[in-house]
């Protein structure tokens, strides 16, 4: 009865604290961008550097840090505009690498008025923890999922660093209205404050995706991760998977040459698109193994030794792997200066970089939910779709798994109706901002001429506007539900839309993009072995459950 008393209680308190936050957030004025501070001396160490007596003195920014903080910056400022950005607010911890990484803004967005330090945007303190590894962190986040309000090791609470945080909210609520603010605090101070707007339990702050060093994020606007299952898997849906997994190595290959690059990617991604395309441009040699969304984990996980699932990832000439869409474009561009060299010409480094940032943050999940929204509902149009290039194994075993995987891509993507507005909104907003940047009739975003900033727009914000060329992996506009084909319209109708067309037409090719794929499937036979496993499989879980129903 206590164990359900307790639970009942905490459940309570949540879904009050939920209702409250998400009122106050709603009623907010301004609008609250979160930058947590630049690589530090400390972050390269190793070390806990939590205690104001050092943390204001000591632990600077490295030459990356820097460098991190720049180009969020000009993110920031290709977002807002000259204008708007001139008229930021920034609000800074009194650490010395917040307050470095607060001035770099400053002088990148040219702001108006001079950074504001304040104590509540401190680091968590750490306690007995200062100077320790920086693996000490993951005991004292397994004791906040459990306590909020602990202090083991003298280590300052959750719900005290949500206090804090939030009387510095009230207080900016009180002087400003309808002004951009950011605030350039630290990683476990941002992500708590973050938990608490975004109505989560600010004891799970760990669930959120982490920020990394120099990173810039709307916080009204929170990324969703992945949530935990409601239910555990069942016996007959892991055996599913692991047969899933066994079937893809024994009866597909992998096309990867030693010594040249190899991509990994889900066919109709638009993050794989821009990868795909800088490739294409470098005349470098590639393969590429497509897979269905879901079946490309065991792929990335193998090529990534576990450390990535996303996708595109390219495996470099030497082994190495990169899955980060914009630095593997960087990362082309700087090792094949004179074929991609253009693409970021002398003197626009910092403006390209900015705007590859922001369209990652803002054009790329949105876009996703925008296409994924729709396509999902339909069954028949999914399986063609996102089967497109891969092996037989896998177009086989997607119907069977298809529930599963869309189930997955819903929760984890968080594709419903209230995120779809939100997203298709934001999605405007990019459309609109771009055609704002061409309305002085520069041919391209930067200027004169073709950058990748260009290109990734066009590759990103191809679910909204699905030129011709990309029919390799998506159908004509006819065959999507009528309520998608007339966004897309009017999308197209925009300067914005207009100028991702123009984009593909003049730069991509007026033909259907040809992938570096090949055969991958192992026999020809691959298909009807597989087919005679899954069905000896369903027997053998259907005669287990009977068993088991029989023995009770």
């Amino acid at each position: 009865r206590r164990k359900i008393a307790a639970a009942t209680h905490h459940h309570n308190n949540h879904k009050t604290t939920h209702q409250q936050s998400q009122q106050q957030v709603s009623a907010m004025q301004n609008r609250y961008f979160a930058v947590r501070h630049g690589e530090s001396e400390a972050n390269v160490a190793h070390v806990i550097m939590s205690d104001p007596a050092t943390g204001r003195t000591a632990g600077a920014l490295t030459e990356k840090g820097v460098a991190e903080a720049e180009k969020s910056a000009h993110a920031l400022l290709v977002r807002l505009g000259e204008f708007d950005a001139a008229a930021v607010i920034i609000v800074s911890s009194d650490f010395l690498r917040a307050k470095q990484t607060a001035e770099i803004f400053h002088k990148v967005l040219s702001c108006h008025t001079a950074v504001v330090e304040d104590t509540r945007l401190r680091e968590r303190n750490f306690g007995e923890l200062e100077g320790s590894d920086t693996f000490s962190y993951e005991n004292v986040w397994a004791l906040d999922r459990k306590d909020p309000e602990h202090t083991r090791f003298g280590v300052e609470s959750v719900l005290s660093v949500v206090q804090r945080t939030r009387s510095l909210l009230e207080d900016l609520e009180a002087r400003f209205r309808n002004s951009n603010i950011v605030l350039v605090s630290h990683g476990d101070t941002l992500q708590i404050l973050e938990s608490w707007m975004s109505g989560r339990p600010p004891a799970e702050h760990r669930k959120l995706i982490p920020l990394k060093t120099g990173c810039l994020r709307d916080l009204h606007d929170t990324p969703v991760v992945t949530t935990s299952r409601s239910t555990p898997p069942s016996a007959v849906q892991t055996g599913a998977l692991s047969l899933a997994r066994r079937l893809l190595q024994l009866f597909t290959k992998s096309l990867q040459v030693p010594g040249q690059y190899h991509l990994v990617t889900i066919g109709i991604s638009h993050y794989c698109e821009k990868v795909r395309w800088v490739l294409d441009l470098s005349g470098q040699p590639y393969s590429e193994d497509i897979h269905p969304p879901g079946m490309h984990l065991f792929a990335t996980l193998k090529a990534t030794q576990g450390s990535a699932s996303m996708t595109p990832v390219l495996v470099l000439p030497d082994g190495r792997a990169m899955w980060e869409s914009s630095d593997i474009v960087l990362h082309l561009i700087k090792q094949h200066p004179a074929q991609l060299g253009s693409l970021v010409p002398a003197g626009l480094e910092k403006s390209v970089s900015g705007w590859l940032l922001y369209f990652d943050q803002m054009l790329g999940p949105h876009g996703r939910k925008f296409a994924y929204f729709y396509i999902l509902q339909n069954r028949e149009l999914s399986l063609e779709i996102m089967s497109r290039f891969t092996t037989k194994i896998e177009r086989f075993l997607m119907p069977y798994m298809f529930d599963r995987i869309r189930s997955a891509m819903t929760r984890a993507l968080d594709i419903t109706p209230p995120a779809f507005d939100h997203s298709l909104h934001e999605c405007d907003e990019v459309m609109k901002r771009v055609s704002q940047v061409l309305s002085d009739g520069r041919p391209y975003i930067c200027g004169n001429h073709f950058t990748a900033a260009d290109l990734a727009f066009a590759a990103l914000a191809y679910p909204l506007v699905i030129p011709d060329a990309f029919h390799t992996f998506m159908p004509d506009i006819s065959a999507f539900p009528p309520a998608m084909r007339e966004t897309v319209n009017r999308f197209r109708s925009t300067a914005a839309g207009r100028h991702v067309i123009k984009v593909y037409e003049q730069h991509r090719g007026t033909t259907a993009i040809t992938p570096h794929v090949g055969d991958r499937d192992v026999v020809p036979l691959g298909v009807h072995v597989a087919k005679a496993c899954v069905i000896a499989a369903a027997v053998a879980s259907v005669a287990f459950f009977v068993y088991r129903r029989a023995s009770r």
